[in-house]
């Protein structure tokens, strides 16, 4: 009985380490689920590992990406948008956790409107100390973090042009990781998803402590946290197989000190 519940043990762990969702191939690009019900996330960080910066855009029904905007940071964090409280640590938080915050980047912008492109947003938002965003196929500037409408209002005044709005609830924050520096806002009203591409002809990303090839998508449901995709293309389907071999080497590992203690 003690060796039958030791290797059920096993094999659930090992099918629990290794298991991800994938769907079908579509024009020879395969998505495959990293983060997706119970284990949604509210933020998830994106870093560098070969290449260096990033594209912002979506995927189409072909799934095809089609870029909105870039940035050449290399650590980049995806949060779902509203109050969004900043810890010590530099973690991205809904709530406050232990009773204190480093920030809050609170859910309300003044915003600018009427911008035919990425770059001239980001121009005039890096004149004005704000961030560019695509919201419903609109480019727009968006200034603050404010916690009240109030706040934004008065912002606004200050600043002699925009108005008061606030995130949405399918919205999703770019910001450099462990900051509170605001790279991109992107809103589609659930019609859409992030998609975030990273630069450079051959590309390698760290994505909660598993180097992945590919791009990587965000869904957020209205409200929800972020779900999230890994879009593998032609060839690089194959190098799927490195996290697992990662995953497979934890495995053993792990059940090998299991087996110590259980003999």
């Amino acid at each position: 009985m003690k060796k039958l519940a030791l290797m059920t043990f096993i094999v659930v762990t090992f099918f629990a380490l290794s298991a991800v969702s994938a769907s079908a191939v579509v024009n020879d690009t395969l998505k495959v689920g990293l983060r997706y019900g119970s284990t949604a996330l509210f933020s998830a960080n994106l870093e560098n590992a070969v290449g260096e910066g990033y594209e912002f855009g979506y995927f189409d029904d072909e799934r095809e990406f089609e870029p909105v905007g870039w940035t050449d940071e290399t650590t980049i964090s995806m949060t779902a948008a509203g109050d969004i409280y900043m810890m010590a640590n530099g973690t991205y938080s809904a709530e406050v956790l232990d009773g204190s915050y480093k920030e809050l980047l609170g859910s309300w912008h003044v915003q600018l409107d009427g911008y035919d492109s990425f770059e001239t947003a980001q121009e005039i938002a890096w004149e004005l100390g704000g961030y560019p965003a695509w919201i419903d196929g609109e480019y727009v500037v968006r200034v603050g973090c404010y916690e009240s409408e109030d706040d934004a209002m008065y912002a606004a005044e200050e600043l002699g042009d925009g108005y008061a709005v606030c995130s949405s609830d399918t919205g999703v924050l770019v910001t450099i990781t462990r900051t509170s520096e605001v790279l991109f806002e992107f809103d589609a009203d659930g019609d859409l998803n992030l998609g975030v591409e990273p630069s450079g002809k051959k590309t390698a990303t760290w994505f909660k402590g598993y180097k992945y090839p590919g791009s990587f998508e965000y869904l957020r449901a209205k409200g929800g946290d972020l779900l999230c995709s890994l879009h593998l293309c032609g060839r690089r389907q194959c190098l799927l197989i490195y996290p697992f071999i990662q995953r497979l080497v934890f495995f053993i590992i792990f059940n090998l000190f299991v087996c110590l203690i259980f003999s």
